[in-house]
This record gives structure tokens, sequence and C-alpha cells, in this order.
């Protein structure tokens, strides 16, 4: 299957009017990095740095939020042009609420990805909302002709704009009991 027809790759990355970024909600880390090429990279907005591990595979980027998010789409940055054995070919996204209750939601095959793949998150059981959780973890299980390290130029996370609790109950801050005690003197 060749997955730059099946609309997964795109050359630019649109934010969708329903979606925002939960990625700036989360404490990021990487299973390993070459010195100066950090997991600050895969964050900093340029697609000239990336993010280059350093050791054996699988190779993983995680994601944890300090509260429950609903996660609809993961979008990872490539160029295989410029990175070649070290550019993703799978890759799988797991959700979780604790280490111990992750499950992996997708795991896809890339052919000689240029810019953004762009992968949907979804349950299997409710395919139109998005996963919940506290942890996501990208896992680049094999590189383009079997290479070792990994380039990812940039990753973005979205997840659906509006009430994000996962309760009935949600605070309101702007109550006369809350805006009373707002302020310091």
């Amino acid at each position: 299957m060749n997955p730059n027809s099946s609309g997964l790759i795109f050359e630019s990355l649109e934010e969708d009017k329903g979606e925002r970024d939960v990625g700036k909600l989360a404490v990021w880390s990487v299973s390993s990095a070459k010195p100066g090429n950090g997991v600050d990279l895969l964050v900093d907005g340029s697609s000239d740095t990336y993010w280059q591990s350093d050791g054996m595979q699988p190779h993983t980027i995680t994601l944890h939020f300090q509260q429950y998010v609903a996660i609809s789409k993961v979008a990872i940055q490539t160029n295989y042009r410029m990175d070649e054995s070290y550019t993703p070919q799978r890759l799988s996204v797991s959700v979780g609420t604790r280490w111990s209750d992750m499950s992996c939601i997708r795991t896809e095959e890339v052919i000689e990805p240029q810019g953004w793949i762009v992968l949907p998150i979804a349950s299997e059981e409710h395919p139109e909302k998005p996963v919940t959780g506290r942890i996501l973890q990208i896992t680049i299980l094999v590189n383009h002709q079997n290479g070792r390290d990994t380039h990812v130029r940039q990753v973005r996370v979205f997840g659906s704009r509006g009430d994000q609790s996962t309760g009935s109950h949600t605070v309101s801050w702007m109550t006369t009991d809350a805006t009373m005690y707002a302020t310091c003197r």
C-alpha cells in the first residue's frame, strides 16, 4: 500500500477550525537524543531543525498531560529527500490514562514521506470521537533503508475545541464567589 495516495501526507499543515493544538499542554520526552538535536526541536516551529534519536529502535516521543485531553489527530513532519535512511517508515500511536493501560490506537507505514504525516486518532468503538487520555506515545518502529537513528522535524498534536471536561460538573470562574476571591490584596 502506498500511503502517499491514501491522503495521509500533506505538504503543509492547516489547523482545522474545530481543533486546537493540545501539544502545548504536555510535558514532552524522547527515548534518546543526539547532543544538539533534542526534544525542544520537535516543537520549535522550524522545518530546518530536527530531533535525532541516539540508540536502539524503537524510538519514542512521549507526551504527558496534567489532565485528560481529547486527542483527534497527530501530525509528524518528515523530509525523506534530506534525511533518507533517518526517515521513519513505520509508526504507531498509543494513548492511555497511565502506563498500565496504554493502547495502540494506530499503526501506519509510509513510503518516502515528504511533508506532514497526518494521523487521525479515534477509538474503534466510536470512530467519530477523539480518544481521551493523559499519555500519548509516538513510536518509530522502522526507518527507511533499515536506518538505525531517526529524524523527526516537527510534531503537532490536535484535540477538539470546546468543553474538555470529563465530568458533568464544570467550574465557571465568572461567578460572584470566584471573582470575589480572584484578586490579591
